[in-house]
Parts: structure tokens; C-alpha cells; sequence
């Protein structure tokens, strides 16, 4: 609803009620709702407040938990402008998932490192996580992750140069995306069909693609 500062106040009174109880579990989880309230408005009062749930998952053995703060600390430090920081905390959300069989958070791990090494113009890496990603969610059986993975693994695809690779991958984008209702998604995906199709001199596949993107819009 926007209002951050109460939701703010909430959280931060949601970790007193948590510590006066003792329960460290409890605990853990009041402070990463902080911290992802934090995130939107202040990245750096986040990033210290998850460095202590770190310690603190570690400290009661919540690998999973601990796992779950690398990835929000990564945010929190895309969100504040730091890439390689970001880069590294999603890589240790990542390893430490796997080892504690959290399979939804190393797939959000690997999303948002694809993501981030897509800005950082690392496309091979961005093609690895993007496709682990994509990988895990199928596993998963999470269509809706699965679209934004399909998506962004086409895009590093066009970035990386295979316009075959990432036409291959448009359609079923497409047709995800007009299966979960997901509009803008469909838009893209059509057009990013067009583009791909431009890179390999298939005009009439490129208005094909431009006309369903229209249609989409």
C-alpha cells in the first residue's frame, strides 16, 4: 500500500516481540521481514541488518535461513549500487541452498545473478545462472518464475550474439506468458522474436513477429 514507514515500525516492532520470546527461529524471520522493508528504502540499513541475520543463522545452524539472507543482501546490494558485492552474495546464497536442498531460493539466486551479470555485461555467466534458473523452476514446476527465467535467458542469448538460440526460445516465452495472463511479457517476447529474426535476414518472420506483438499491444 506504500506506506513504508509503518510497515517499517511493524517490522521492527515484530523483532522485539521476537527476541522478548527467545525463540531463534522466530527471531530469524522478524529480521529478514526488516530487512526486505528496509530494502525499498533504506539499502544500507538493510545490507547491516542481514549481515547480522547471517551470523545469526549460523550461529543456530538454519542453513536454509542463511541462505534466504544471502539472497536479500544481494538486493539490498543491487539496490545500492554495489554489482560485485550483489554478484557475491547471490553466489553464496546459491552454494549454501543447495547444500540445505532449499531449491526455491538457489533458483531466485541464480535468477538474480543472471540478471545482475546481464547489467554487468558478463554474458556468459548471465547464460549460466539464467539457464540453472530456468532448470530449477521447471523443477520446481513455478510457471510463473519459469516465464522470467525463459525471458531473460532469451535476452542474454540476443546480447550474446546466437539470435538462433534465443528465437528458439521466444515462442514458448510467448505462450507462457498468454497461458498466465502476463501481457507485457507476451509483448516482449514476440518482439524480441522480431529482433532475432532481423539478425538472421528473415524479414517476413520479423513482420510475422511485429504483427502478433501488435496484436499482444
Amino acid at each position: 500500500m506504500g506506506q513504508t514507514s509503518e510497515a517499517v515500525h511493524i517490522a521492527r516492532e515484530s523483532v522485539q516481540l521476537a527476541e522478548a520470546g527467545g525463540d531463534a527461529m522466530l527471531i530469524a524471520e522478524a529480521m529478514h521481514r526488516l530487512a526486505i522493508t528496509l530494502i525499498a528504502v533504506r539499502p544500507a540499513e538493510a545490507v547491516e541488518l542481514l549481515l547480522r541475520l547471517v551470523a545469526h543463522a549460523r550461529d543456530v545452524d538454519e542453513r536454509a535461513m542463511e541462505a534466504r539472507a544471502h539472497l536479500s543482501l544481494g538486493v539490498a546490494r543491487m539496490r545500492g549500487r554495489d554489482d560485485r558485492e550483489g554478484a557475491e552474495a547471490f553466489r553464496r546464497a546459491l552454494a549454501i541452498a543447495r547444500d540445505a536442498h532449499a531449491l526455491d531460493v538457489a533458483a531466485s539466486a541464480s535468477m538474480n545473478l543472471g540478471v545482475l551479470e546481464l547489467r554487468r555485461g558478463d554474458f556468459g555467466a548471465a547464460h549460466d545462472a539464467c539457464r540453472d534458473a530456468l532448470r530449477l523452476y521447471t523443477t520446481l514446476r513455478n510457471n510463473t518464475n519459469r516465464l522470467a527465467a525463459l525471458y531473460n535467458l532469451a535476452n542474454v542469448e540476443r546480447e550474446r550474439g546466437d539470435a538462433e538460440a534465443a528465437l528458439a526460445l521466444d515462442p514458448e516465452t510467448a505462450a507462457l506468458a498468454g497461458q498466465l495472463g502476463v501481457a507485457d511479457i507476451a509483448i516482449g517476447a514476440h518482439a524480441g522474436a522480431g529482433r532475432s529474426a532481423l539478425r538472421l535476414d528473415d524479414l517476413a518472420g520479423a513482420r510475422a513477429s511485429l504483427e502478433l506483438a501488435e496484436r499482444a499491444l
